[in-house]
């Protein structure tokens, strides 16, 4: 298989999914369930190696924040989107 290169950069061919190599099977019984599905459990040993971190963040104002309950952990008091230049 090759992998495209970036930008014009040659292909980079692989010939062994280096995951698969790295499999301790006495450890993946001992693993703990991430959560259990309707026919099923999930675990850090069966899910996908591509995602196997997740994240979230939520925006709010601190006004709705307010009206939610919430507490505020951070506040950005700068804030741009790709279609403004940085301003402070």
């Amino acid at each position: 298989m090759q992998v495209p290169g970036k930008q014009g950069a040659m292909p980079t061919p692989v010939m062994t999914d280096e995951a698969l190599l790295k499999v301790k099977p006495d450890k993946l019984r001992n693993l703990p369930p991430a959560f259990v599905m309707e026919g099923g459990t999930v675990t850090a040993g069966n899910s996908s190696i591509i995602a196997d971190g997740a994240a979230a963040l939520v925006l709010v104002s601190a006004e709705r924040a307010s009206e939610l309950g919430l507490r505020v952990s951070h506040l950005s008091p700068h804030t741009v989107d790709s279609a403004e230049s940085v301003q402070q």
